[in-house]
């Protein structure tokens, strides 16, 4: 196995980050953001394909990084199924109506699929084949599992090509057979995210993508076993709130919230299409931290 990188670089300009993160309960509860528990292993296959290996209902978030003087959009594809539309995923174009992109940096980050009010519902690795991936309930297609980005850069001329504050730095991106037991993303608990609408217009992005990166995502202890490369376990999200450790909300009155639509606001969780409820967990107030646009997760 190839070495390995925590980082996808899209362009010059931007890149991806996947965080392992704590599941919240699956059931009628609400939650702030959960931190970052690192950033995620990966590793490149055939065809420019990266693997990442995933415990069963372990939880991620995507972490976006570009430049605040060269916004870009950016599409994230559920096997089959748009996270931001719940249409079906179309790497070689955008659509306005309903927006299934968004655009990064505004958006810092992406937890889960839109479930709208200001909510998500968080990314979850299951199985495929269980009938329990939000690609299963909204396509009619072989489940293809993983997670699939596209980047659109700006049209000529809308932004500047140069950074016009040299010596400021805005991110920081590394450079960077088939996979055992495949997973898709299943539909987790409601986190408080909004999802923001594009405040540019469509026009401002290239018809056509700069780039398209596949990531597989796989089990994690097929993968250790055929590797021997063991990956993190989940941490509990009731032990780390026990220990004082914060969660997060990101505050930015001046962005309006992108309307879930019909698809996605109907999308089942995954204890609700295995039929269980797991009971709330009480967060603090003072376990929250409130942060303005922008700030660290970890």
């Amino acid at each position: 196995m190839s070495s390995s990188t925590q980082s996808v670089a899209l362009n010059e300009h931007c890149a991806v980050q996947l965080h392992r993160t704590l599941r919240v309960p699956d059931g009628d509860g609400e939650y702030p953001l959960p931190p970052s528990l690192g950033a995620m292993d990966l590793y490149p296959a055939e065809d420019g394909v990266l693997v990442v290996p995933m415990h069963r209902a372990e939880a991620l978030w995507l972490n976006f990084s570009a430049p605040s003087w060269r916004p870009h959009a950016l599409k994230v594809g559920l096997g089959a199924v748009d996270a931001l539309s719940g249409e079906p995923f179309t790497p070689d174009r955008l659509a306005g109506d309903p927006q299934d992109y968004v655009v990064i940096p505004d958006q810092p980050w992406l937890d889960g699929i839109n479930a709208g009010d200001g909510f998500v519902r968080q990314f979850v690795a299951v199985p495929l084949g269980a009938g329990l991936t939000v690609e299963t309930q909204l396509s009619d297609e072989d489940e293809r599992g993983g997670i699939t980005l596209t980047l659109f850069a700006p049209e000529p001329g809308r932004f500047p090509t140069e950074d016009p504050y040299p010596g400021r730095a805005d991110f920081e991106a590394m450079c960077c057979a088939s996979p055992p037991a495949p997973m898709g993303i299943g539909a987790g608990g409601r986190l408080r995210q909004e999802i923001y609408e594009d405040e540019y217009g469509l026009d401002t992005w290239e018809p056509e993508p700069a780039a398209t990166v596949r990531l597989e995502l796989v089990d994690a202890l097929a993968f250790e076993a055929l590797t021997g490369i063991a990956t993190p376990r989940p941490v509990n999200a009731e032990t780390y709130t026990r220990h004082g450790l914060p969660w997060f909300d990101l505050l930015d009155p001046t962005r309006r919230d992108l309307e879930a639509t019909e698809r996605l606001r109907g999308v089942r969780s995954v204890a609700d299409l295995e039929g269980r409820s797991e009971d709330p967990l009480p967060i603090p107030d003072a376990q929250v931290v409130r942060l303005l646009r922008i700030g660290s997760r970890a």
